[in-house]
This record gives structure tokens, sequence and C-alpha cells, in this order.
């Protein structure tokens, strides 16, 4: 499988999709490369199984000679399992993923967006402060023969990410496992939503 690195640190992501091997250094100076490949036809069953289980985080600090700041590579697996024999001859596994990250700025987030006198969310002190978040976005494609049903791939998160969603989509079905990894357990909000309840709402003043 070839190595597939989308450099989104400063606008883009560094994805790979793996090989057994571990990952190599990454250059900065090197173009990122997208791997399209067309859904394939035909549907696939209901009873086609897919499992996702982060496998390695790669600290990329602990390696020798790198001068840039680089976050981990989280290598996933994935496995498809109760494909059936007569399916076709190519298997597309896309992993695909939305990493959540601080704009750096706060917001109290009111119970009903919709609704200004709705009240704010809050625990037992009162009103709660949520970090606005940005969504960033990431996809890796890997189109292999259909027998081999068992996937790595190599995902550098944007630096600072609180919270990782990521799912897979399998051709020639339309089958997803779900999962998500929590960085930082704080209180959020994404930009849309708040551009939802109107935009930021300050801070109280006392």
């Amino acid at each position: 499988m070839h190595a597939v690195y989308i450099l989104l640190i400063a606008g883009a992501l560094i994805m790979s999709a793996l090989s057994c091997a571990a990952p190599e250094q990454p250059d900065e100076n090197e173009e990122p490369v997208v791997i399209e490949t067309e859904p394939l036809s035909g549907e696939a069953g209901e009873d086609v199984v897919v499992n996702i289980e982060l496998e390695d985080v790669i600290d990329w600090s602990e390696e020798e000679d790198i001068d840039v700041d680089i976050p981990d590579s989280l290598i996933y697996s994935v496995d498809v399992e109760n494909i059936k024999p007569g399916s076709g001859d190519m298997l597309g596994v896309n992993f695909v993923y939305q990493a959540l990250v601080p704009t750096g700025e706060e917001t109290y987030v009111l119970r009903n967006p919709r609704d200004p006198d709705s009240g704010y969310v809050e625990n037992e002190d009162g009103p709660v402060l949520h970090d606005v978040m940005e969504v960033l976005g990431g996809r890796i494609e890997s189109l292999e023969d259909i027998e081999l049903t068992h996937r790595t791939f190599d995902v550098t998160r944007p630096e600072n990410t609180s919270l990782m969603k990521y799912w897979v989509e399998v051709y020639f079905l339309k089958s997803t496992g779900h999962g998500e990894e929590v960085f930082v357990d704080e209180p959020y909000i994404t930009e849309m939503e708040v551009e939802e309840q109107g935009g930021i709402i300050p801070l109280i003043t006392r």
C-alpha cells in the first residue's frame, strides 16, 4: 500500500495510508498527494461488519533529526468482515475523519439556539463557557484486491486537536464503523453551532 500524506498544519493535514512498516519522516516541502477513487457499483448485504481499532500512536518528537513539531500519528486498523465472494474484484475502504480544533474563542451556549430566552447551558456553578471549535476534515482512500479486507491507515491529527470523530466507508457497500478519540475533555461548541445561536455570547461581567 502506498503512503499518502496530506499536510494540514497551517491549513492542510498530513495523511497517509500505511503499509505494515513504520512511516517515513514526512517532508515539509513535499507536495500533498490525494488518491481519488470512483465509488464501485453494487450493494453489499447487511451482514457486512466493519471493525476499527486504534493500533498505535507514533510520537514524531521522539525521532531524531526532526526540527519541526508534528502532532502524533494515529495508526488505525480496519477489518471488513462478511464480504460476499461474488461482490467483485476490488474493495474500496475509505477512512474519513473530522478533527475539532479550538479557535481560541469561548462562548456561553444557549439551551435552544433558536430561542434567545431559553437560557444558557449550565452546571451547578452556573453558565458554562464552551471552547469554539473549528472542524477540519480528512479522508484517506484505499482501493485494493477484494481479498485484502484488513487495511491500515496513518492519520496525523491536526495540531491541538481536542477531539476526533471518524468512520469508514466501504464499497461495494455503505457500511460504517464509528468511533472518536477525546484528547482534551472540555466543554466545546463548533463554529457552525455558534453561528446558529447568533454569534459569540460575551463573558458575563459582574
